[in-house]
C-alpha cells in the first residue's frame, strides 16, 4: 500500500488471479469514483501461457526430437592432471612431463 511506503499519494495497483484493481490514493484518501477493476489477472495469464505451451511448443519441441539424430553416449569423465601424468610417465616422456611443471 501507499501508506506503508510513506507515501500520500499514489497509485495502488493489486494483481491477483482472478483480477485486477488500480486505485489512486491522494493524502491518504482512496480516490473511489477513479478505481478501476479489470478481469486481466493471473488466471489468465496461465491460462494463455498453458495454451501457448500445448498449440506452439510442446508440438515443435515433440517434432525436433523425432528429426534429431541419436545423440552420442556422452563420456565418462576423467580426473584430467592425473590420468595424463600417469601416461606420460608410464610412456617415459620426461620432456613433456617437464613442461607441465
Amino acid at each position: 500500500s501507499a501508506f506503508s511506503l510513506g507515501r500520500a499519494s499514489a497509485l495502488v495497483v493489486d494483481v491477483g488471479a482472478a483480477k485486477t484493481c488500480a486505485a489512486p490514493v491522494q493524502d491518504g484518501f482512496v480516490l473511489s469514483k477513479s478505481v478501476r477493476v479489470s478481469p486481466l489477472a493471473s488466471d489468465l495469464v496461465d491460462r494463455h501461457l498453458e495454451h501457448l505451451l500445448e498449440t506452439k511448443l510442446l508440438p515443435q519441441l515433440a517434432r525436433e526430437q523425432a528429426a534429431a539424430p541419436a545423440a552420442p553416449p556422452a563420456p565418462t569423465p576423467s580426473p584430467f592432471p592425473i590420468r595424463v601424468l600417469s601416461e606420460l610417465r608410464a610412456r617415459g616422456d620426461e620432456a613433456q612431463l617437464a613442461r607441465l611443471r
